[in-house]
This record gives structure tokens, sequence and C-alpha cells, in this order.
């Protein structure tokens, strides 16, 4: 179903404002965003780092983390800060040992999806890395609110290089439809097809944002270089 860009925009940047509720006010927007020449945008040549996962488990050589909060210790936050760190110590466990039940899905190749999305996007790998650029690295966090059922945010991570140093990032998060059973027979498929959804509408988000086509959305807060990120 085609659905235009304002249906769950709002969801979708509430999501990226309430990711950088611990960072300082910032510029919402690098000054060349608007009434300028956009700079090139490309697809970086490299994974999400976990922080760009933005989950309680970062899978390794993937495009995905886990993050599994539903037996956390609810005693943690009662007993100091040892019971918070050995609460954060479990809910990784707990986080890491569902990525074992989702394999088949974290070889998926979120890059491939996003290009095949967004055909504008041009492959990192080769440019000329002088002047100014844009680069897009995708990812996404699969959260289980079940035993055997999750759901999904995609993310379009943004970053501003001028040749190798970071001038400015934002992270673009669209909560996929739905949820997803572990045991489903076409489970590989079926996230797929919704993963290239959800990065088509993520990626979307950042071309309006900077086109400055969201309307009112567009002074909400997205996350700056620098800002709190959980680990």
């Amino acid at each position: 179903m085609n659905r235009p860009l304002w249906y769950g925009v709002g969801r979708a940047l509430i999501v990226v404002s309430l990711l950088s509720a611990c960072g300082s006010v910032t510029p919402k927007m690098p000054p060349e965003a608007t009434g300028g020449t956009m700079p090139t945008t490309y697809l970086a040549n490299r994974m999400p780092t976990p922080q760009e996962k933005f989950a309680m488990h970062s899978v390794e050589n993937s495009y995905f983390g886990v993050t599994d909060t539903r037996r956390s210790l609810p005693l943690g936050l009662l007993l100091g800060p040892i019971g918070v760190a050995a609460n954060m110590a479990h809910v990784r466990g707990e986080s890491e040992r569902r990525s074992d039940e989702v394999k088949s899905l974290l070889g998926l190749d979120a890059g491939a999806l996003l290009r095949t999305e967004a055909p504008d996007l041009s492959s990192a790998q080769g440019a000329a890395i002088d002047g100014r650029r844009l680069e897009v690295v995708p990812a996404a966090v699969l959260i289980f609110v079940e035993d055997d059922t999750f759901q999904f945010i995609c993310f379009v991570n943004v970053v501003m290089l001028e040749g190798a140093k970071e001038m400015w990032r934002a992270r673009y998060g669209v909560h996929a439809e739905g949820k997803f059973n572990v045991k489903s027979s076409d489970l590989s498929g079926t996230m797929a097809a919704e993963l290239s959804v959800c990065l088509k509408r993520a990626y979307g988000l950042y071309r309006a944002h900077f086109a400055g086509d969201l309307g009112p959305f567009r002074n909400y807060r997205v996350e700056p270089a620098g800002s709190g990120d959980r680990q």
C-alpha cells in the first residue's frame, strides 16, 4: 500500500527526538541544509556502529541490533547503582541471547535494500573524500515484545563529513508496522520486504527534512554529533 510521507511522519520524528533526549539543545539542521546547494549523498561503505543501531546488543558485522527488556530485574532501580548495573548487564545478556533466535535475519543487507529503494544514492566506495559530503548508514533494531514476537525500528543515520572530519549527524527512525514471529516460515522474506519499505520511508524523511518539507515537524530536534548515545 502506497502512503504519503506524512503518514507516520510524526511517529518517526518523535522517535528521533526521544533518541536524542539526553543531548543538549543544538541546531536542528546544518546551515547548508536549506537555501543552498545540498552536498552529494552517498551510502557509507561500512556497517553501522553500536551507537547507530541504538540497541542493547549490537550484532557484529551486521546492520542489526537486538533489544529485549521484558525480563529486566524489577528490583534493579531499588537497589541503587549496583542494582542498576546488574539490571543493565542482565538486559544485555537477554538481548544477546535473543539474537541467536533471529540469525536468519541478521545477514540481510540493509545497504543493498536502501540502494534499491533510493536509486539517487551513490556508493561511497571509490568516491572522492575531499570537500563536504553526506554519508548515509542504514540500521535496524529488533525489539522483542513477547517470547516469540518482535517489532522493529529502522534508522537512516546521516553524517555530514568534510574530508575525514565529522561536522554534523542526525538519525531518522521509523517504527515498522506490525509484529513478527520468529517461528514464521517466511520470516526472512517478510522482513526483507518490510525493511525495504521502512528504510525507504526513513530516507524520505531525511530528504524531506533537508528540503524543509516537514511543516511543523521540521522543528523537532534531530540527533547532533556528540549527543548521548546508548552503548
